[in-house]
């Protein structure tokens, strides 16, 4: 035990003191671009890269490999479908385990009560319970194993491997070799012939999250000073636009917030000049894109407007919210432990993932979850400099757009859902100071 411990703890400094190793990672993400084109079996030799880069490096290296990933996980996928992201994952969650060491504090009780209890909720639905518990075990084991200095890499990662997949599904939006493995775009309008933008999701609801928090994560990084002026505009502006082309109006609502929640982190940072700066310029960009006339936003303005009625404005959402509901106030077991993870979902996805946990795991698993997010993001807390002064909004601003978000999308057996809050907590450790408690020092000490 002893010899392994310092094993890993040498591994960690090697790897905190190198850069991040782009070639092998480069490689693995060229075949899975040339996947589609060539054949699906190019990205089982892009796991097995990443399967040895789990191997040979840190947790910090594969956080790395995990954000520049999110936005392909539909696309890095066996030819049947099943996201291959998810099996890598796991591994990276198991191995990091079985060389790092558990640190006894509260997240541990709640993850394993979490996991046994789904585990009982379970019903055989063993695909539906890898993919609900896999991104929370990854959740539990990578984050705590990080600090500033990596976050900061994997947010960058991020935004430009978002972008970068973005552009390339936006040139290659009309090959039938994307539609036939993310399937057929969906119109804004029916009957206009304006197609939903959904980079390489079968959703586009969902690629708007990862829009979303990359536009948080962002502002975030040049707020803390991680990211040059240039550099953010060159990301935000590409960011921006591929939101307006989802035509959702959830992400309308959200990028006004987005915008409203940044004003206000400023003038609450006792930046007054350019909170009043920001504020003028949000509200001259938002009447020329209002105004003019050629504006994407046209769409969107169009789909709220022409809404009669809360059903038509949510797109159904509420009676859906209210069939869900039904079934969870039925009875006292349903409404405590839900109907389980093997269970058939009514006609319609809850497309909210509080009341889809109310409806698989009851009102014990909603508690559960909610107290192991909790205790993830303190222990999160507890590896930022105790001297960030960061305020409120400035250091939950990424969670609380997800937070959001997830109120009009379910997603328990989505990967990206997970992989949305795990980058929300990664924000938490950007501040404007570099030093962080070191994550390894908790595995040494208990060697």
């Amino acid at each position: 035990m002893k010899l392994s411990c310092t094993l890993h703890s040498l591994r960690e400094k090697v790897n905190t003191a190198m850069e991040y190793p782009m070639g092998t990672m480069a490689l693995a993400l060229l075949l899975i671009f040339l996947a589609p084109f060539v054949s699906s079996y190019l990205c089982y030799a892009a796991f097995l890269i990443c399967i040895c880069r789990v191997i040979a490096y840190s947790p910090r290296i594969f956080l790395g490999d995990f954000a520049l990933l999110l936005p392909l996980v539909q696309v890095f996928a066996t030819p049947d479908g099943m996201s291959l992201q998810v099996y890598l994952c796991l591994f990276a969650a198991a191995w990091y385990l079985i060389w790092g060491s558990v640190r006894a504090e509260s997240s541990v009780v709640w993850f394993l009560l979490l996991m046994v209890y789904m585990i009982a909720r379970m019903q055989l639905a063993v695909a539906n319970y890898l993919l609900s518990f896999g991104q929370l075990f990854l959740i539990y084991v990578l984050l705590p194993r990080q600090d500033s200095a990596s976050a900061v890499r994997a947010a960058k990662l991020f935004c430009m491997g978002l972008v970068f997949s973005s552009v390339y599904a936006l040139l290659l939006r009309n090959s039938w070799q994307l539609r036939q493995i993310i399937g057929p775009e969906s119109p804004a309008i029916w009957g206009t012939g304006i197609m939903r933008f959904r980079g390489l999701i079968q959703d586009p609801n969902y690629y708007m999250t990862m829009v979303v928090v990359a536009l948080g994560l962002l502002l975030k990084l040049r707020d803390c000073r991680h990211i040059s002026l240039l550099t953010f505009w060159l990301l935000a502006v590409p960011t921006a636009a591929f939101g307006i082309l989802t035509y959702s109006k959830t992400f309308l609502l959200v990028a006004v917030l987005l915008v409203g929640v940044y004003i206000l982190w400023q003038f609450g940072s006792r930046k007054l000049i350019w909170g009043c700066v920001l504020t003028g310029l949000a509200v001259m960009g938002l009447g020329v894109l209002i105004l003019w006339e050629g504006s994407p936003l046209a769409v969107v303005l169009t789909r709220l407007s022409s809404s009669g009625s809360i059903s038509e404005l949510t797109t159904g959402r509420t009676e859906v919210y209210a069939d869900y509901l039904q079934i969870v106030f039925r009875d006292v077991p349903g409404f405590l432990f839900g109907q389980g993870l093997g269970a058939d979902g009514l006609v319609k996805d809850p497309h909210n993932l509080y009341i889809e946990i109310l409806y698989y795991l009851g009102t014990v698993g909603l508690i559960l979850y909610v107290g192991f997010f909790v205790a993830m993001g303190r222990r999160m807390l507890r590896l930022c400099s105790p001297a960030s002064g960061e305020t409120f909004l400035g250091r939950y601003l990424v969670m609380l757009l997800v937070l959001v978000l997830f109120f009009t999308l379910h997603g328990i057996f989505q990967p990206i859902t997970m992989g949305n809050f795990l980058i929300a907590f990664l924000a938490m450790l950007i501040t404007n100071h570099t030093q962080t408690v070191p994550a390894g020092a908790a595995e040494e000490n208990l060697c």
